[in-house]
């Protein structure tokens, strides 16, 4: 979760677990950091039953380590400032286990669901215990979120850091002045461009083994035309880059593609492996809708006509992006866990988020 766009549009009291370095982007949040629950490099003993059953709880959770100090001590943390703060909401970004956990300590919880195969035992506990279930993906198109209770799912559009310039929504979230067309629009003539002569390629983090991105970039340059690879920026760097780019080359992650479309910019997508095969089923649905983005997957990388590629992708019109990112899940979001705080109690909410 994009924590830092949708807290300042919170009227509540705002605490942030995360392990991640530095403060959460808003002066209104107190942020707690919690110990890495990393485990030890030695393997796990060998043998088909291990004591706790082994790091996943004889596979009902997807990380529930009994070799690992980190995670004893962070769940101990949420705990006593839960007994200490008695928060009226609890919201997870993506862990199973701390939905369980908060839920079993008597407070409710709200959840995001992300795309991909997500109907294992641990996602479906923590969709079925939750309150309300975020997707990050709009109405209209996205992936399907099937082991989600439908009566709980809130599909409030792509969550970006960077709000565009050009948000063009109504009060439901509808894009207001999108073409509603079966096929990307083409770029008009007149419309004023980007002057950079590159293609960016933006990489992202939490990849394994070698990176799709090099190959097509690779590929782009050998049909002559330059790339310029941006790693490890800041926001500042890469919402410059991104305004400034005629095309992005970029990984199929949701916050990749929903910052490329706060941009308005046409795209390659290249779906990379992720746990529960997030990203090919987010591509396979950007392939479906109306979107301004070519997704070459990473098995035809070798065979893809790359100047045929670059030619169709830049031709789109970025403003189509609007279906996918109208600018106003923060919002919608906000406005869901004020509802539901309120539900929960009266008085000044306190929210507890874990990023």
């Amino acid at each position: 979760m994009t924590a830092g766009s949708v807290i300042p549009l919170l009227d509540a009291e705002v605490t942030v677990f995360t392990s991640a370095a530095g403060p959460v982007a808003s002066p209104r949040a107190r942020t707690v950091h919690l110990p890495l629950d990393s485990t030890p490099p030695a393997a796990v003993p060998a043998g088909p039953v291990h004591i706790g059953g082994g790091r996943t709880a004889h596979g009902r959770l997807h990380w529930a380590p009994t070799d690992s100090p980190g995670h004893t001590d962070r769940l101990a943390t949420i705990a006593a400032w839960v007994a200490a703060t008695r928060p009226e909401l609890f919201v997870v970004d993506v862990s199973a286990e701390i939905a369980a956990f908060v839920r079993l300590l008597g407070v409710p919880v709200v959840s995001f669901t992300l795309p991909g195969l997500r109907d294992d035992p641990a996602h479906r506990l923590a969709y079925e215990l939750s309150d309300a279930v975020i997707a990050p993906w709009p109405a209209a198109f996205g992936p399907t979120a099937g082991s989600v209770p439908a009566d709980r799912l809130h599909r409030v559009g792509a969550l970006s850091r960077f709000a565009p310039d050009d948000p063009g929504r109504a009060t439901d979230g509808t894009a207001t002045d999108s073409p509603a067309t079966d096929h990307p629009t083409t770029h008009h003539p007149e419309a004023a461009r980007p002057t950079a002569p590159e293609v960016l390629v933006l990489h992202g983090a939490g990849g394994r083994g070698d990176d799709p991105l090099d190959t097509a970039a690779k590929g782009l340059e050998a049909a002559g035309h330059p790339v310029r690879h941006l790693r490890d920026a800041g926001p500042a760097e890469v919402w410059a880059a991104l305004r400034a780019a005629p095309l992005v080359l970029s990984h199929c992650g949701s916050n990749a593609v929903a910052e490329i479309a706060a941009a308005r910019r046409p795209a390659i997508l290249v779906p990379d492996a992720r746990p529960h095969a997030e990203q090919e089923h987010l591509a396979e649905a950007l392939t479906r809708a109306p979107l301004p983005c070519v997704v070459v997957a990473p098995a035809d990388l070798a065979r893809t006509d790359w100047a045929a590629a670059h030619r169709t992708a830049v031709a789109l019109d970025g403003t189509a992006w609007r279906l996918w990112n109208d600018g106003g899940a923060a919002s919608r979001i906000a406005e869901l866990l004020q509802r539901l705080a309120t539900a929960a109690a009266a008085g000044p909410e306190r929210i507890g988020t874990a990023a």
